[in-house]
C-alpha cells in the first residue's frame, strides 16, 4: 500500500487537507551536488522533493544560539543546475550525503571575496532581481550596509543557498547550533500561498558573524531541518 493510501486511512480529514500535507511535503529539497542537473531535467522534480527530512539534533556540546546575535537577510536567488554552487561550497563533501539535507555555505571575510562570490554567480543567479516580496541579493545587502569595508573590520558573512521545489515557499533560519570548532545553520521553510506553484526557485540566506568567534570554527554546515507547520 502507498504512504498516501496509509495515511488517508490513518486520518479521517478532508480531501483538501490531505493535499495540502502532501505539497508541503513535496516542498523539502533532498538533493546532492553531482545529481542536482540530472534532477533539474526530470519531470518529477517536484516529486524528489517529497523525501521527508528528518530534524537534526546537534551533537553533544552544541548550543543553540537565538538568530538576534547574528543577524540575517533571505533574498531571492533563482533556480539553477549550475552544480559549481554546490562543488566549490565549504561544506562540498558534506553535500554528497543523501542521508541529510545539508545546504551549501561560504564565507565571506573581505569586501573583496564578496565581490568575487558575486562576480561567479551573476550569471548563474539573479543578482538585481528581486520576487514578489523579496527583495534581491545586492538589494538587502545594501540596506544591510554589509557591502561596505568597514563591515569586514570586524565581521565576515556567511552565505548559504537555499534551492526550493516552488516559489510558493520561503525560507528562514531556524536556529544556529555551536560547539567549541563548528557552526550549523538550521534552515527551514514554509508554504507562503494556498496553491503550490510548480516553479523551481531559490533563496540566499546572507548571516553576519563576528571575526572573533568565526576564526574558531574548522566546521561550518548548513542544514535543512523538517517543517512542523
Amino acid at each position: 500500500m502507498k504512504q498516501e493510501q496509509i495515511f488517508e486511512a490513518i486520518v479521517d480529514i478532508e480531501e483538501n487537507y490531505i493535499r495540502e500535507a502532501h505539497a508541503v511535503q513535496r516542498m523539502k529539497p533532498h538533493f546532492t551536488w553531482q545529481k542536482w542537473a540530472s534532477v533539474a531535467a526530470c519531470a518529477c522534480l517536484v516529486a524528489v522533493g517529497g523525501i521527508v527530512i528528518s530534524n537534526v539534533l546537534s551533537s553533544a556540546g552544541a548550543q543553540k544560539c537565538d538568530t538576534d546575535v547574528y543577524g540575517y537577510t533571505v533574498s531571492y536567488a533563482g533556480f539553477s543546475d549550475d552544480q559549481s554552487i554546490f562543488g566549490n561550497a565549504l561544506n562540498s563533501q558534506l553535500l554528497q550525503n543523501e542521508d541529510i539535507g545539508h545546504l551549501p555555505i561560504f564565507k565571506m571575510d573581505t569586501l573583496e571575496e564578496l565581490e568575487e562570490f558575486k562576480a561567479t554567480y551573476e550569471s548563474v543567479f539573479e543578482m538585481e532581481k528581486g520576487y514578489d516580496n523579496v527583495r534581491s541579493f545586492n538589494g538587502v545587502l545594501e540596506q544591510a550596509q554589509w557591502d561596505r569595508e568597514i563591515f569586514y573590520e570586524e565581521h565576515s558573512l556567511l552565505i548559504v543557498y537555499v534551492p526550493t521545489s516552488s516559489t510558493s515557499f520561503r525560507v528562514n533560519i531556524e536556529s544556529v547550533d555551536t560547539t567549541e570548532n563548528s557552526l550549523t545553520i538550521y534552515v527551514e521553510q514554509k508554504l507562503y500561498a494556498e496553491a503550490v506553484s510548480d516553479t523551481m526557485s531559490g533563496w540566499f540566506i546572507a548571516m553576519k558573524i563576528e571575526k572573533k568567534e568565526v576564526v574558531n570554527y574548522t566546521s561550518l554546515d548548513a542544514v535543512f531541518v523538517e517543517n512542523k507547520s
